[in-house]
């Protein structure tokens, strides 16, 4: 997050303001991670193929979204990917094999935008097969950027830059 100071708008008062911003990110970050237990999307994945869950607006709002893309995308964008989770490792612990075809098959036959089922009226998820995961990496950073964005807005800031990993909003010159 970054902004440019004004005779009206100083370090000491935009600070605060940039703070609740990155604070609205944290907040959506944990309802929408896959790295805590605790998540909302954890929860859906524990449950997967057992419950539906209920999550809030915004989780909700998102998962809505995805499967819109996916629907549109006929199944490009698919936050069911996350069954694939483990087979290749690029990050922590980056190994230099190839899962076998078998491995990548099995984990195939749990991804499928279309097993998520979602309740508008209750606002609840559920996945319907047992192992299946979802991730909304491919989504939810937007999302957070964009909710940073109305943060810095309503805190009065016309002129800001706001990016995470490659998602980017900037407003003003």
């Amino acid at each position: 997050l970054a902004t440019f100071t004004t005779e009206s708008l100083t370090e000491e008062i935009l600070r605060p303001k940039l703070q609740k911003a990155l604070d609205e990110i944290r907040r959506l970050q944990a309802l929408m991670t896959t790295w805590s237990e605790d998540s909302e999307i954890s929860k859906i994945n524990a449950a997967a193929g057992k419950s539906a869950v209920k999550v809030g607006p915004e989780t909700f709002d998102v998962i809505q979204k995805s499967l819109w893309i996916g629907k549109e995308s006929g199944g490009v964008f698919d936050i069911t990917f996350e069954a694939m989770k483990g087979l290749w490792k690029f990050d922590e612990g980056a190994e230099d094999r190839i899962p076998s075809k078998e491995a990548i098959d099995e984990a195939r036959k749990r991804i499928d935008y279309r097993q998520i089922k979602v309740d508008a009226k209750e606002r609840t998820v559920k996945l319907d097969k047992a192992g299946m995961r979802m991730n909304l990496g491919g989504i939810a950073k937007g999302y957070a950027i964009d909710a940073a964005a109305r943060v810095l807005r309503a805190e009065g800031l016309a002129g800001f830059f706001a990016q995470a990993g490659g998602d980017l909003y900037v407003a003003g010159t």
